[in-house]
């Protein structure tokens, strides 16, 4: 039978009507946001009172709340504010998880127009909010308010595959639901058997459900699933709404996208230890993320001295249905809101650490440009994300990242949430006594910990035991170079055309210049990936400008013309399905015996969570060219599954980064 065809990779804006006095009315629904007499009495009565806020909340370091139609967000950011407003009633660093799906996304102008609502208690989250809001691609968007304890995912997708991608991990579920999608009359698909089964499926045991509909179809399909229905007085012109719990031997269960060879890792509750190996940019941002989710982080390595001059963030749009395409999309939508907060984050008189300036993808023909201009069609983001131009296809919200001065503030961040800093070189980890030893160069012991996660670039997979029977990693030397540009031919934005150049780097003194990238040579190992770059850079600088050549002539014969640039080599590792590895380390004696019944495609004979891992040990890596646009991603990926946060991507994708997978496939070919 023939797959059906995937659906298209962006979702459709909400198309509104506004009341005289101003009130968003969804035009395909036939129904309003909110309540126009008062849509915050509304919110608190139905929303707020029916889930039992805040007094469930009292004394918890963990709640999660999830909401089926998130509208204008009024809903959670009321729940948002009132968690800030009562944090002395709970332990220091205490979080909560939002999430909320959405198939008809307000646009980014639609929505500042709907706050105009709003009190002036919730105008900061809102323009917070509003300043990350993603373009309507499909799929999970995290957004974060670090500043009051909360993380928020918010899913652009139809309810039903939203809700079916989510795995609640080895978190204990959603404490509270909001159903607030449009009346049952007018948009069904919210209310469907399917729907209310994965809001069951996701919840916490003895979770509260409010919505403010009390259809009887609502009621009774809730009931069938085992919940305890009440129909509470309603608000304003509705004369019921709904409240109901769920038994308190009720358990979350998994997506069914999550297989069973990738069971989520234990949660880590506040304070619990935890060392991050690795003082490059994945290492930093996992610093950061555990220890902003309250966790004892201690990051181990010097400083790299090896990251290059700057760094381009800029998406890798692909057309079709895999993982790749979907991550690296979400990748880069995530790093763009990072590096953006990060910037108005900054110290005044500090380093600037992002120039959002825009990147081309150049057109220097017409099939180049047909290419672009269906990529821009199938998409089809805002002009404020992607923008098709006569010179090719523009991201305006691209630009290029001072790697210096981001490491420098991602480390005070982390440092100010709690994570401290042992600068030693590890030569080695073991395991002994129940902990992971890191073994510094002079064989003494740098640290001891329960859990450890290896983030330390192509060459960590060295540490790893036995790596090479379940990596698949491959390493690769490259060079940068740093031309003086000519003032009359620099570009205007970076241009990114398989190679790249960046415009003029901010740079304090000396002549103008760019950064041209990137020859690569694939080797067996790191330090002959490295060796393969000695004495060919001459080499690698024409590999460079024949590729400019192809897109800019006039640009590349301007660098040819000038003096020998100065040049930057490094190494990165990638895999074959240019996928990075984010998770458990596996034992792969471990995985071979407990799925041998995998071969030919057979089902695992067992399920052992947990069995088949190196206990306590994790890997982040094998990032590719793009680690400085993957590691916020992959940061809030893994930081979730430690703590058992909602994850911040589908189940599926979830799999598709774990370590383990290319143990899995070559075990699948392998004959009975």
């Amino acid at each position: 039978m023939q797959e059906p065809d995937p659906p298209p990779p962006s979702l459709p804006t909400a198309r509104l009507t506004w009341t005289a006095d101003g009130v968003p009315v969804a035009s395909d629904f036939e129904d309003g946001y909110f309540d126009r007499a008062d849509p915050l009495g509304e919110t608190r009565h139905v929303f707020l009172d029916g889930c039992g806020l805040p007094s469930v909340w009292r004394g918890r370091a963990r709640f999660s709340v999830g909401e089926t139609g998130f509208g204008t967000g009024l809903s959670l950011l009321m729940i948002a504010a009132l968690w800030a407003e009562t944090a002395a009633e709970r332990p220091v660093g205490a979080r909560l998880d939002l999430l909320s799906v959405e198939g008809r996304p307000l646009s980014a102008a639609d929505l500042a127009r709907a706050h105009r609502w709003l009190p002036p208690r919730l105008a900061p989250l809102a323009e917070r909010l509003r300043r990350q809001w993603p373009p309507p691609y499909r799929g999970f968007h995290r957004l974060a308010f670090p500043e009051i304890g909360v993380r928020f995912t918010l899913i652009l997708d139809e309810v039903e595959p939203a809700l079916a991608a989510v795995d609640p991990g080895a978190g204990p579920g959603f404490d509270a639901w909001c159903l607030d999608g449009f009346a049952p009359a007018h948009n069904p698909a919210m209310w469907t058997e399917a729907v209310l089964g994965h809001v069951v499926r996701l919840s916490a045991p003895g979770a509260r459900i409010a919505s403010f509909t009390a259809a009887g179809a609502v009621r009774r399909r809730l009931e069938a699933l085992g919940a305890q229905v009440d129909r509470r007085p309603g608000f304003g012109r509705k004369r019921h709404c709904l409240a109901a719990r769920l038994p308190a031997a009720h358990r979350p269960q998994r997506a069914a996208d999550r297989p069973d060879w990738a069971p989520p890792a234990s949660i880590h509750p506040p304070g619990a230890p935890i060392a991050v190996l690795g003082a490059g940019v994945a290492g930093r941002w996992l610093a950061r993320r555990l220890a902003e989710a309250g966790l004892q982080v201690a990051l181990v390595g010097r400083d790299a001295a090896d990251h290059p001059p700057a760094a381009l963030i800029a998406p890798k749009l692909v057309r079709g249905a895999e993982a790749y395409g979907r991550l690296s999309a979400l990748a880069y939508v995530a790093a763009v809101r990072a590096m953006d907060a990060l910037e108005s984050d900054r110290p005044a008189g500090a380093p600037a650490i992002w120039r959002a300036r825009g990147v081309l993808e150049p057109a220097p023909d017409a099939e180049t440009r047909a290419r672009l201009a269906a990529l821009a069609e199938t998409f089809d983001w805002p002009e404020t994300w992607l923008r098709l131009t006569a010179d090719g296809l523009l991201h305006p919200r691209a630009g290029v990242i001072d790697p210096d001065a981001l490491h420098r503030l991602l480390w005070e961040q982390a440092a100010a949430a709690g994570a401290r800093r042992l600068s030693r070189d590890v030569a080695r980890i073991e395991r002994t006594g129940g902990l992971w030893r890191l073994v510094a160069a002079d064989g003494g012991a740098a640290l001891e910990t329960p859990t450890l996660i290896v983030a330390a670039g192509a060459t960590g997979f060295g540490l790893l035991p036995d790596a090479a029977r379940w990596s698949a990693v491959q390493p690769s030397g490259g060079r940068l170079f740093r031309p003086v540009l000519d003032p009359g031919s620099a570009p205007e934005t970076a241009l990114a055309y398989g190679g790249f150049l960046t415009g003029a780097l901010d740079e304090p003194a000396g002549p103008a210049r760019a950064l041209l990238g990137a020859s690569a040579r694939r080797a067996a190992t790191p330090a002959e990936a490295l060796a393969a770059e000695d004495g060919r850079a001459a080499e690698s600088l024409a590999r460079c400008l024949r590729r400019l050549e192809r897109v800019r002539p006039d640009l590349a014969a301007s660098l040819a013309a000038g003096p020998t640039p100065e040049s930057w080599v490094g190494v990165r590792a990638g895999t074959p399905d240019h996928l990075p590895h984010c998770g458990p380390a596996p034992d792969a004696d471990a995985y071979r015996a407990a799925y041998r019944a995998l071969a030919r495609g057979a089902r695992a004979a067992a399920d052992p969570p947990g069995a088949v891992e190196r206990p306590g040990l994790f890997v982040v890596g094998a990032l590719g060219a793009r680690g400085y646009q993957l590691a916020p991603l992959l940061a809030d990926v893994l930081t979730a599954e430690l703590t058992g946060a909602p994850p911040p991507v589908a189940a599926r994708d979830r799999a598709a980064l774990h370590p383990a997978r290319f143990l899995m496939r070559a075990m699948a070919r392998e004959p009975a």
